[in-house]
């Protein structure tokens, strides 16, 4: 158990290290995605959005999760699945980001349809936001090239789990619904520590996880470095 608890120490470490000498690592901070399976079709006119709050700076990414056209669901015939693919060729999914309550544009993506295979979440990355702390967003996406035949899907979530926005359709907010959804911001070295010193300070348990935490991780350390010492020297073999 203890030696479980050091390699788990050593790896949060290695995390944290990795990300004061990397920069910055993009990091999830809210979203609701696994509340409900509601698929959606997506094509022609239709347009689907969801407003969200931000609760620090650098917004960098959001996933939305997708469902694939149902030309490529289910197994098919080599030929049926190129027919597929060549009906969706040029028809793009269309992801804008909006900063509110000006709702100016942030950043626009066109991502193709028929990179939608699997049902999961596709990420859309862009520019960081310095100012994004405390502030609302918007994104909505559309497919017009697509008809009801070859539309892909977005998922809706069955309850209101996430309190902060709601699931649009043509621009007319949804009771009790979001779209699927995650947000990423870019985590600093120096937003790393804050955040470290805000918790440690705000919650005696974590800080005494905390300490045990770094003590667990010099133990192992010192322990390594003891054995290597104690290690005898190689011998060399002559044949």
């Amino acid at each position: 158990m203890k030696r479980r608890a050091a390699i788990i120490a050593k790896v949060l470490m290695v995390v944290i290290l990795a990300t004061l000498i990397s920069g910055c690592v993009q990091v999830p901070i809210t979203g609701q995605w696994d509340y409900g399976v509601r698929q959606v079709p997506l094509y022609g006119d239709r347009k689907f959005g969801q407003d969200f709050y931000v609760t620090d700076r650098n917004l960098t990414r959001v996933d939305i999760f997708f469902y694939p056209s149902k030309l490529l669901e289910g197994k098919k015939k080599v030929r049926e699945r190129r027919q597929a693919m060549r009906s969706l060729k040029g028809k793009n999914i269309v992801m804008s980001m909006y900063s509110l309550p000006e709702r100016r544009l942030l950043a626009q993506f066109k991502f193709p349809s028929r990179a939608v295979q699997e049902s999961k979440m596709y990420a859309f990355v862009f520019d960081p936001v310095t100012d994004s702390k405390r502030q609302r967003f918007y994104f909505d996406v559309e497919a017009p090239g697509l008809t009801a035949e070859q539309a892909v899907s977005v998922r809706l979530t069955g309850i209101d789990r996430y309190k902060n926005g709601r699931a649009y359709i043509n621009d007319v907010a949804q009771k009790n619904a979001d779209l699927g959804f995650q947000t990423f911001i870019d985590m600093t070295g120096s937003q790393l520590l804050h955040s470290i010193y805000a918790r440690l300070t705000a919650d005696i348990n974590f800080l005494i996880f905390w300490i045990a935490l770094v003590f667990l991780v010099f133990v192992g350390v010192v322990d390594a470095w003891w054995r290597t010492l104690k290690k005898p020297p190689s011998e060399e073999i002559t044949v």
